[in-house]
């Protein structure tokens, strides 16, 4: 019978990396839009603020969900399926923005997705 050896100590092994390893958990996108400034995360929401400078802490007028950007924007798992940096997302936020950020930023759209709500 042939016994069984464990690798030498200092042998390590190498392979691929998992996705959720190289991703990090979440980033930000900013986007600036004549109606409001559009804070775009990747964890499956964004923000609306007005466009005027803003510091640290200042709460959104307006938090929704991916969703509300449009088909294709909002993955399977509520996270945001393109790119950060894509042209689509800009798209999409220029075209929210022009629909809906007055609204947003107005109150007339609620306070949004604030964690509390109930499910849909």
């Amino acid at each position: 019978m042939v016994g069984w050896q464990s690798p030498a100590p200092d042998l390590q092994l190498v392979g691929p990396q998992r996705a959720m390893d190289r991703i990090p958990s979440m980033a930000r996108t900013s986007f600036s839009a004549p109606e409001a400034h559009i804070v775009v995360s990747t964890d499956g929401y964004f923000d609306v603020y007005p466009s005027s400078p803003r510091t640290n802490g200042d709460k959104p007028a307006y938090r929704g969900r991916i969703a509300e950007l449009g088909a294709g924007i909002r993955g399977t798992d509520d996270r945001l399926a393109v790119r950060p940096d894509s042209l689509a997302l800009a798209d999409a936020v220029t075209a929210w923005s022009a629909v809906n950020g007055a609204a947003a930023l107005g109150g007339a759209l609620g306070g949004g997705r604030d964690g509390n709500e109930s499910a849909a």
